[in-house]
């Protein structure tokens, strides 16, 4: 996540570290202590334990993911108050074997709300290449994007072009949103939020998307 200038909401500071905000192990992942119920699983994640423990204190960057959520805990489990959520460098998970699935469920084992929550990418993704990622700008994302979430729609994204925001769902929930006076809230929002026009982008959700301009200017420069 780049810094930023200006200012921020402190919801927005906390939850991406901008300018070395950290965050409260206990308040991350919550009481998170049940039992592993994968003898697999439960080995790697003693690995896991152990390769934090060697390191003797960690900064984990945390960002309320499953990936980061489990490190947060296993972080918190091998090193107590040594600990903290903030930014690092290392990928224990990786040195543990542990992959995607494998996290999920030893999150779900260890109750930690953040197992099934799906992949969430830095907000400034939501932004076009070249052009300047401001606060303002990605507190629009967030708002909307949490608006979103709050009327149902579990994966989505908001891009932003300029005042326009192209909203991005998974294609089974096309239709809910024009239906029921859906659509009339989403823009009322939308325009509350700052956005003049809001669209709906008929590929529906789908990572990289802002990858597709690049690589035709790249393809036009060769």
């Amino acid at each position: 996540m780049p810094r930023t200038q200006g200012s921020l909401s402190g919801k927005l500071r906390s939850r991406y570290h901008i300018e070395g905000v950290q965050v409260t192990v206990g308040s991350a992942i919550g009481t998170g202590n049940r039992k592993i119920t994968s003898g697999i699983l439960n080995e790697k994640y003693n690995l896991l334990c152990q390769i934090l423990s060697d390191y003797g204190q960690a900064a984990i960057a945390f960002s309320g993911g499953v990936d980061s959520t489990l490190l947060l805990k296993a972080a918190r489990d091998a090193l107590g108050d040594r600990a903290i959520a903030e930014l690092g460098i290392v990928s224990p998970l990786r040195e543990a074997g542990l992959n995607k699935a494998q996290i999920r469920e030893l999150s779900r084992d260890m109750g930690l709300s953040a197992w099934d929550k799906p992949a969430y990418a830095c907000l400034a993704t939501r932004i076009p290449y070249g052009e300047e990622i401001t606060a303002e700008k990605l507190f629009m994302v967030e708002q909307a994007e949490e608006f979103l979430g709050s009327v149902g729609f579990r994966q989505r994204r908001v891009r932003v072009h300029g005042k326009s925001a192209r909203i991005e769902l998974l294609p089974e929930d096309f239709a809910r949103i024009v239906e029921n006076g859906l659509r009339e809230r989403v823009v009322a929002k939308f325009g509350e939020i700052g956005f003049a026009y809001v669209a709906l982008d008929l590929k529906g959700y789908r990572t990289g998307s802002m990858n597709i301009g690049l690589k035709q200017d790249l393809t036009q420069e060769n």
